[in-house]
């Protein structure tokens, strides 16, 4: 039954190579779709990647082997014909059997072929290793042996560049006695499958397939199995009899096909190698070597990888034309229903606000100008001695906020009877002035005294904030920083405020980078840099940040932030922000190294 299970296993991999060929990112229409890179042999585009632990005649002097398949070939059949001189040094390439063999052999046979062979008589497992630079969909591998193959052959795999390596396959007469595999159980996710050697006319196989025994390659079952940065194969166990000559005792393979395509999430339909690594030319708006991220400026949208209904395009920030920053936030996208979560940042042009659709402090709203000019926004001009503040005035009409008996937009003129006085705190003064405030006129009894005059009380919104601020502010109360207090909180990091954006959407901004990342209860670590949001009435009269300075930020609900790889992270009164000082930085050191001693 082993050549019907092998010509089916081609035949499933034909048909899918012929549905695999390059397909477009977008339709007639010109809207998003699913597409993915051309279906390819992998090992030929990493040639340069491929690495053997062992190569016979690398040792500077030529060694004898012997090519033969053993399960073929009787003992008494063996002769010296077989046998042939191995040197590296050589310019005689059929002398020459180095790793790069594997990608230039014929498929099926075609006489002599050139093949990769081990030194003879190695007594530790040879491997042969191949890197990707990036992530791919790998859907099988098949291995043509040039001599008697190895008794135990492993495949493996990495999906992480080399951190770590998992068995994915295993090739070896019994599955079951050897490995306790079934070879003809089904596998998911990254399980182990396992399969004897197989035979085709006159080549000896070793066969490795995402699928196994799913249905197809599209087996939602099967999705983690098929992506791999990397493949190891190692070899242990000659067939030969130990006491048969060395030169019979060593691994070769004649080829080895990786079938497969670059990983790029649906939003690719090429890859490129840019001198260092492999990666997808990105549609979509989307960037990174797999096209896992959207570009900076398309936050609008969560990115999410391309799938057969949907082609998942990001989407451009609307700021305005003030701005060619932004991030996106979960909060903000989920409050929208699902519809926009893109916040502006450094907005231009004296602008502010989620969009960079509201005036800045100072500015006002220019007459007869759409919100997308450079000049939206025009400054309040209030005069020095006639308005409260120069800088402040209602963003829509412009008017200052002029000081008693003061008139205009700009607060420049004295109401009607009313004189210019010599006394900038009090620039208006009756024409019959008194310069003893208490005993002006009756008349003017109902006017109150200057000098208790006072500014205006708080917005009825800023009333509100201020009412909210309940909670026990933490940071004022850890000022001196405890070591059972340091323990309670999941994640202690150090930053540095690089820029700040004030009263967005009723929270302060922080772009924050992360100096160091100190204790988590998993040990995952967030992005270099972050977006720190603080509530508005937290950052008045609890959590004090400032540009510039660097801060120690405990933290006991970031830990799922974290794992999500969030980019925001809010702030509470729970939380303690201190300002880093050489002091808090020895201490902070010295708690660190209690708690890796399990103290806390």
């Amino acid at each position: 039954m082993i050549a019907p299970t092998f010509s089916l296993l081609l035949t499933s991999l034909f048909v899918f190579k012929a549905l695999c060929a390059t397909t477009p990112c977008y339709n007639e229409a010109n809207q998003p779709i699913f597409c993915y890179p051309e279906f390819a042999n992998i090992v030929q585009n990493y040639r340069s990647s491929l690495f053997a632990n062992s190569t016979c005649g690398s040792s500077l002097k030529e060694e004898k082997v012997c090519p033969v398949f053993f399960s073929s070939t009787s003992e008494s059949n063996l002769s010296e014909s077989e046998c042939e001189l191995c040197d590296s040094r050589s310019v005689v390439e059929n002398r020459q059997h180095p790793i790069e063999h594997i990608t230039t052999s014929t498929y099926f046979g075609s006489g002599q072929q050139l093949c990769w062979m081990s030194q003879p008589g190695e007594s530790k497992p040879v491997m042969v290793e191949i890197d990707f630079g990036k992530l791919m969909d790998a859907l099988y591998l098949v291995l043509r042996f040039c001599n008697e193959p190895a008794t135990d052959v492993t495949i493996y795999k990495t999906s992480d560049f080399g951190s770590t390596w998992l068995p994915i396959h295993y090739i070896t007469d019994n599955c079951l006695a050897q490995k306790g595999i079934d070879p003809d159980a089904d596998v998911v996710d990254n399980q182990p499958s396992c399969g004897p050697i197989q035979k085709q006319k006159d080549q000896f196989l070793g066969l490795y397939s995402a699928a196994h025994n799913q249905k197809n390659y599209n087996d939602p079952d099967i999705q983690t199995r098929k992506l791999a940065t990397g493949f190891r194969v190692v070899f242990s166990g000659y067939a030969p009899p130990t006491y048969q000559d060395v030169a019979y005792r060593f691994y070769s393979l004649a080829s080895m096909e990786i079938g497969g395509q670059c990983q790029c999430n649906g939003h690719a339909n090429l890859c490129k190698n840019d001198g260092t690594r492999t990666r997808c030319e990105c549609l979509h708006n989307t960037y990174g070597f797999d096209c896992e991220s959207c570009h900076p400026f398309f936050q609008d949208l969560p990115w999410q990888p391309a799938t057969a209904e949907k082609g998942f395009e990001c989407r451009k920030c609307s700021c305005s034309g003030h701005s060619d920053e932004c991030y996106f936030d979960q909060e903000v996208f989920d409050r929208s229903g699902g519809n926009s979560g893109g916040v502006c940042l450094n907005c231009k042009h004296n602008t502010k606000a989620r969009f960079c659709h509201q005036c800045a402090e100072g500015f006002y709203r220019t007459p007869n100008t759409p919100i997308d000019s450079p000049d939206a926004c025009t400054p309040c001009s209030c005069h020095q001695a006639g308005s409260l503040s120069m800088d402040r005035c209602d963003p829509i009409t412009g008017q200052c906020m002029c000081k008693p008996n003061v008139q205009g937009r700009n607060c420049a003129s004295c109401e009607d009877g009313y004189k210019i006085s010599d006394n900038n705190d009090v620039p208006c003064v009756r024409d019959s002035y008194n310069p003893n405030i208490w005993n002006l006129p009756p008349d003017n009894s109902n006017q109150k005294p200057l000098d208790t005059w006072k500014p205006p009380p708080p917005s009825k919104n800023e009333g509100m904030l201020a009412d909210s601020t309940v909670e026990e502010c933490m940071s004022e109360t850890n000022k001196v920083l405890k070591f059972d207090t340091y323990c309670k909180y999941d994640v202690v990091v150090r930053v540095q405020v690089m820029h700040m954006e004030e009263n967005v959407d009723n929270r302060n901004l922080y772009k924050v980078k992360v100096k160091q990342h100190l204790y988590t209860t998993d040990g995952k670590k967030m992005k270099d840099e972050i977006i720190v949001a603080v509530p508005y009435n937290l950052a008045m009269t609890c959590i004090t940040l400032e540009q510039d300075n660097e801060y120690y930020i405990l933290a006991d609900h970031w830990s799922k932030s974290i794992q999500a790889e969030a980019t925001i992270y809010t702030l509470t009164a729970k939380d303690t922000v201190l300002k880093a000082k050489d002091s808090l930085e020895r201490k902070v050191t010295k708690f660190r190294y209690r708690q890796l001693s399990f103290k806390c």
